[in-house]
């Protein structure tokens, strides 16, 4: 067993995420992180540990690591890329913030990005920041984001969706 290290917020930005991997693993490149962050691609979230409702996980396979975390965070597939599908790529999946009371858990509330029902599926803010800026955008105190929403469901200001 190595060194006990603290997990990183879950409402990091970019630069914050790139930050704390290079001083925590000495990642010197982003896709170094882009590549770890892959790793959501496997588990759950419980509000009972973290506050965040995810029992089906990030993304339906919670048992195989593959490419879906990315091609959730982006739209589109590979296929789409490799065809020049742009306008299915920027559709990326319809994620929407939810917030969560989590006083009769003991965890702290939570604002979570979703999409999808019965099951819905659950990434974080930290997840969000490998394809959209936060930047002066996440709420400190509870993580909720401001001005931010996806292309396929935006308002025209809206501020990370340039």
């Amino acid at each position: 067993r190595g060194p006990h290290r603290d997990l990183p917020s879950p409402h990091l930005t970019t630069r914050e995420m790139l930050s704390f991997f290079n001083a925590t693993f000495d990642f010197q490149e982003p896709w170094e992180t882009v590549a770890i962050m892959g790793a959501h691609t496997l588990g759950t979230l419980s509000r009972t540990n973290s506050g965040f409702n995810g029992p089906n996980g990030w993304l339906s396979n919670t048992d195989r690591l593959d490419s879906n975390y990315y091609d959730a965070l982006i739209g589109g597939s590979f296929t789409d890329f490799t065809n020049d599908n742009f306008e299915r790529m920027m559709n990326a999946g319809n994620w929407v913030m939810e917030f969560y009371n989590n006083s009769a858990f003991g965890t702290p509330d939570r604002w979570e990005w979703e999409r999808g029902a019965n099951p819905h599926f659950v990434m974080l803010n930290s997840d969000i920041a490998l394809v959209r800026d936060l930047e002066g955008l996440i709420d400190d105190e509870d993580g909720q984001v401001s001005q931010c929403q996806f292309r396929c469901n935006r308002d025209d200001d809206a501020g990370c969706a340039r």
